[in-house]
This record gives structure tokens, sequence and C-alpha cells, in this order.
């Protein structure tokens, strides 16, 4: 697909699926920036604080999972989906979930459909996995994010801890995946 700046600087993009290991240094770090550029501050003020040795590890681990949506006139990232194959609860899995570990996309490149477009493909893989549904974690202050998942159709989860009536900044939100038919 095409996103355009103004109508004589066409853009094209195109999206990749890949494994973590398969991802370069140079985008690994270009992915790593656009983390830290776009929520370094939530995690600073968070419960959680901000480790982002810890938080490549996490990125780069052997389950790691990414589609790329990148630019391919500039040859950069213009946005990105990590995410991994779990089990809903670690303690007692009941089902199969997709689980969203991050979704960025470049200020450059927002407010074009680019996020919507990349939880579109998360919830076709999901699908295509036979994954029951996809899971992810978002911070309550994060307004923005929180009204993106509700109109995507997510809701709190039942193991997120405001379910419990246990204090936390975060909430677990998911989405039941369609049955491919």
């Amino acid at each position: 697909s095409t996103l355009s700046e103004s109508p004589s600087t066409p853009r094209v993009l195109s999206l990749t699926y890949c494994p973590a290991k398969s991802i370069d240094d140079n985008q690994f770090q270009e992915i790593l920036q656009l983390f830290e550029q776009n929520m370094g501050e939530m995690y600073q003020n968070s419960s959680w604080g901000l480790d982002l040795k810890e938080k490549e590890l996490e990125m780069r681990h052997e389950k790691a999972r990414y589609l790329l949506i990148l630019d391919d006139t500039k040859g950069k990232i213009a946005g990105f989906v990590h995410f991994r194959f779990e089990y809903d609860d670690e303690e007692s899995p009941s089902c199969a979930v997709l689980y969203v570990y991050e979704i960025h996309v470049n200020q450059m490149y927002q407010r074009h459909g680019l996020g919507r477009k990349l939880m579109g493909m998360a919830e076709k893989i999901a699908q295509n996995e036979s994954m029951s549904k996809i899971v992810l974690t978002v911070f309550k202050s994060n307004k923005e994010a929180m009204a993106f998942y509700d109109k995507l159709g997510y809701t709190i989860d039942e193991t997120s801890p405001s379910k419990f009536g246990e204090p936390a900044d975060y909430e677990i939100l998911s989405c039941t995946v369609p049955t491919s038919s």
C-alpha cells in the first residue's frame, strides 16, 4: 500500500512476518528506539520502571514473532507488532492465545490506520493458528491506547488485576478470535 505526506512524495510500505532471530541488529536497534520513543516515559512512570536491557531480552526471546511495516522508500520501520503464542495463564492455563507484547507506529506514520492494520493481521495469524483469543497489556494512563483497543472490541480480560480488586497501573485486555470457516 502507499502512504503520502503530499501528492508528490508517495511512500511504498511493505509488511513482513518474521521471528525475532531473523531480524538484523540494525533493524532491532530501530525497533528498540521506536519502543523507547513511544513508551519510554510511560514505563519510567509505571510500577515496572524502564529497563532497556530487560526489554531487549524480552523482545529478542526465542518465541518472539514480529509483523514489521517497512517504508521501502526510506528503508525504515514504520511500525511493528511483537507477539508470541502463549497460554492465557501460566498457573492454570485454559486456552492458547496470541499475546501482543508491543505494538508501535512511528509518529511520522500515525493516524493512517497502520495500528489497526497490524492488529488485523495479528488477528488473522491468531485465527490461522487456532488461538482462542488475543491478549495484551496496556497502561491505564495510556488513554489513547485504551480507546484504540476499545474501538477494536477489546475488553478487560478475566485475568486482569482489576478483576480481582488488585491495584495495578495496567489492565490486561483481550478479544475473542473468530473461528475460521
